[in-house]
């Protein structure tokens, strides 16, 4: 009988200890801890809220099944993939959603029969990418839905706060604080996650009874946390909390902010509060260009740890802003500075020139330690480095100054002034006879020049009406004459009512009209039409604008259907005879209407064995690769100058840092730069060679690049102060070009900090395509000092070519 009693109690006090550690296993949840997922390097990260702008991707619905939940988080990871980023900030508990996207006790799933956070965390480690949860901490869920029994929002709802259509949780509500906690430090310690924020606290902006809440979450957290991340994020310029406050959460287990909308200045800020947590910037919904630009910089200082770089759905629908920021977390290109001689030396003028103003600015470089002097006294402009330019007045006839810096040496320059030639009154000019000399009238010409222009005065090189090319064939009405660079020249009139300079020209003895036979069509592989009209090589005068190609062929009849010039491009096409009145001549008019959708990016007419070529360029497109957006855009790259061609005058003079040494040093870190971002960059020169004019716009019209650009550094009269000499210059000469011109003017003033100005029409020689964007830059004047001393900088340098990279970047249609 004993026997059976100590069984029994054997066996009832087993049963008892079962039940005890069942209970005690639900109070303490016994689960194993899970390793946290991390990955190495810099943190690019991307938001993937629950609900709100950018929350479409993430949502699990009630009525998903697993398979359709996990199809909607691979997406998630896959967006985050594509763009570059290697860390998700995965919402899983928001004021605006009822339910987590979690397993909890103290919470109600969004779905019972899902656990998110766990599928998305193993889909997440399976494409290298790290998770860090994201949580409102004092969310109970909106306020409109009915909470569900056995949660806190259900224990604590009497309690609860309504803020901005949500219920809170009391952060001075000790016993839901510590179940709050009890539920993250859970979260943290059971799900693989790199870390958990806390977001959402502008419900208790200014409020210390949000600080000693946060304070008891962290304190919990930290326990469990182990090496996985403890974290606020908020709005810097709106913070909830006072630096102060923030600071002494770092010390409750607290140990990465992620600020939004902040600046250079505030990021510093917040770093100096909190020295012993990770600080790291986060984008602001509506500035990409802003955080692209606090990147540009922090990546410039080799001090870019990590950064949030924006919600993911907008990542996805703007994939050139999320590529430019990926790519900032690069090694920044190596850059080849000319640098500045600190040699005391006056580089302009040339020693012994020859001059009528009544002052020169005299240029030069010095020892930057030491003070300088010039024997004619004045106020010397004088840079950081020594570079130095001063104004000095000049005597008729023979002036000597002298340049001194103690313990330094001295440098001389001898200037003569002489007084300007009295004006000759004319007299001896040759006078051109401007009738019309009609002997040859009817008979053809042919452009023979690689590039000429038709001129309403043949006399004005600025009255451009349109460019032409060689080989292209007009009829003229006569000659005249025209005065040139003091000689006279005969100019023919053409058919079309303008002047072509007999220089660029020839007669031709096959004087008869052309008839267009059916195009021969041919398409690249990037989508480039070709459309071949044999027959002739008549000349064009084009024009595209709202959406119509019209190109006026003179002296030209067709002898085909012109619906046979409709393709991809072209969604209609319309011909009708020129107006005599009106376009000066006969001939045809063809209107092409450019199909929507086509993406058409520019078009030309070009001339060879009689057959008439027009061309249709379709527009780059952004690449798919991570961090590389430029994958597939083509850009030509022209440093201005070289070989004996030094350039403008500068501080750097004949024997110093020439304007054309600056322009190859921007031009090679600029390829790099592009080339980093994923692009083909095609450049004129490599070296000190002098490419001619002809050469640099022939290999622009073979490569037919999406993008041209000639870079080149600027200077100006040397007779008065150069101070006010500073700043950026952009030319361009087709209307195509116009848009690229201020998307690289701001691109380029954003980077370098040098003064934008408004883009300028020209007719440079290598600007006059349109088969695609063509821009000639000026990156800053070498004749001022401190402008001088940037240009010439391996940082600015490194700035001003980020600058042309971003300016093609943003360049590029979205489709």
């Amino acid at each position: 009988m004993r026997t059976k009693m100590k069984l029994l109690l054997v066996l009832l006090a087993a049963a008892v200890a079962g039940i005890a550690l069942v209970l005690l296993a639900g109070v303490l949840d016994l689960r194993p801890a899970a390793r946290a997922y991390t990955v190495e390097g810099p943190v690019r990260a991307l938001r993937a809220p629950m609900a709100g702008p950018g929350g479409a991707l993430a949502a699990v619905t009630p009525e998903m099944t697993e398979q359709e939940a996990a199809a909607a988080l691979q997406t998630v990871v896959d967006g985050a993939v594509a763009a570059g980023a290697n860390t998700l900030l995965f919402e899983v508990q928001s004021a605006e959603v009822a339910g987590v996207y979690y397993d909890d006790k103290e919470f109600a799933p969004v779905n019972s029969a899902l656990d998110p956070l766990k599928t998305l965390c193993a889909l997440a480690e399976q494409a290298g990418v790290q998770v860090i949860a994201v949580v409102e901490p004092f969310a109970a869920g909106p306020a409109d839905k009915s909470t569900a029994r056995g949660t806190l929002a259900s224990d604590f709802y009497s309690e609860t706060l309504r803020y901005d259509g949500g219920l809170w949780f009391n952060p001075l509500n000790v016993r839901c604080v510590d179940r709050l906690a009890a539920a993250y430090a859970r979260l943290i310690r059971h799900y693989p996650v790199a870390g958990v924020v806390f977001s959402g606290l502008e419900f208790g902006a200014g409020s210390d009874a949000l600080a000693q809440g946060l304070a008891v979450l962290g304190a919990k957290m930290e326990k469990a946390a182990g090496e996985k991340a403890v974290g606020l994020t908020f709005d810097s310029a709106a913070a909830p909390l006072t630096a102060a406050q923030t600071a002494a959460l770092t010390a409750e287990g607290f140990d990465l902010l992620l600020p939004r909308g902040v600046d250079g200045a505030a990021l510093q800020q917040w770093r100096d509060a909190c020295p012993d947590a990770r600080v790291l910037p986060c984008a602001p919904a509506n500035d990409p260009g802003g955080f692209s630009a606090l990147l540009r910089t922090l990546s410039l200082k080799n001090d870019l740890p990590g950064a949030v770089l924006g919600d993911l759905t907008a990542a996805m629908q703007n994939p050139a802003d999320v590529g430019l920021m990926v790519s900032y977390f690069c090694e920044p290109v190596a850059v080849s500075s000319p640098g500045v001689s600190t040699a005391l030396a006056a580089s302009y003028p040339p020693d012994g020139s020859t001059v009528t103003s009544e002052t020169v600015v005299i240029l030069g470089t010095s020892d930057p330690t030491r003070p300088l002097t010039v024997s004619s006294g004045g106020s010397v402009l004088r840079a950081q480095g020594g570079s130095f330019a001063v104004e000095v007045p000049l005597q008729v006839g023979r002036n000597e100054f002298t340049l001194s810096q103690e313990g330094g040496g001295t440098a001389a320059v001898t200037v003569i002034r002489r007084e300007p030639a009295a004006g000759g009154g004319g007299s001896g000019a040759p006078k051109p006879d401007t009738s019309l000399d009609g002997s040859l009238a009817g008979r053809y010409v042919e452009v023979t020049a690689q590039l000429a222009s038709t001129l309403n005065d043949p006399g004005n090189d600025d009255a451009i009406a349109m460019t032409v090319k060689q080989g292209a064939r007009i009829s003229i009405q006569g000659t005249v004459e025209t005065l040139r660079s003091g000689k006279i020249t005969t100019a023919y009139l053409l058919s079309s009512g303008d002047y072509l300079l007999a220089g660029n020209a020839q007669l031709v003895e096959d004087d008869a009209p052309t008839t267009f036979s059916a195009p021969e069509q041919s398409v690249s592989g990037r989508g480039d039409l070709s459309l071949k009209l044999a027959g002739g090589t008549p000349m064009c005068y084009d024009d595209y604008r709202d959406g119509v190609l019209t190109l006026k062929f003179y002296d030209t009849a067709l002898g085909f259907d012109v619906s046979a010039l409709q393709n991809d491009f072209v969604a209609a096409a319309a011909a009708e005879p020129l107006d005599p009145e009106k376009d000066g001549g006969e001939g045809i008019k063809l209107s092409l209407e450019i199909a929507p959708g086509s993406h058409l990016w520019g078009y030309d007419v070009t001339y060879a064995d009689g057959v008439t070529t027009l061309y249709l360029q379709k527009a780059p497109v952004l690449g798919t690769e991570p961090g590389r957006p430029l994958a597939g855009v083509t850009v030509l790259l022209d440093a201005g100058h070289g070989g004996s061609d030094t350039g403008a005058a500068g501080i750097g003079g004949a024997t110093g840092t020439a304007e054309k040494d600056v322009n190859l040093a921007l031009t090679l870190a600029a390829r790099d730069r592009l080339e980093q971002l994923g692009a083909t960059v095609l450049m004129t020169r490599t070296d000190d060679s002098f490419p001619t004019l002809q050469e640099r716009w022939a290999m622009e019209q073979a490569e037919r690049p999406d993008f041209f650009i000639a870079l080149h550094h600027n200077s100006t009269g040397l007779t008065k102060d150069t101070a006010g000499a500073k700043g950026l210059e952009v030319y361009y000469f087709e209307r195509i070009s116009g848009s690229f011109a201020r998307s690289l003017m701001d691109a380029v003033s954003s980077a370098t900090g040098r003064e934008p100005d408004e883009p300028k029409w020209n007719y440079f020689y290598v600007n006059r395509v349109t088969f695609a964007p063509s821009v000639l830059f000026e990156f800053g004047y070498l004749v001022n000092p401190d402008e001088f001393e940037d240009c010439v900088s391996e940082q600015g340098i490194r700035a001003a070519a980020d600058g042309v990279a971003e300016g093609v970047l943003r360049s590029i249609p979205v489709a």
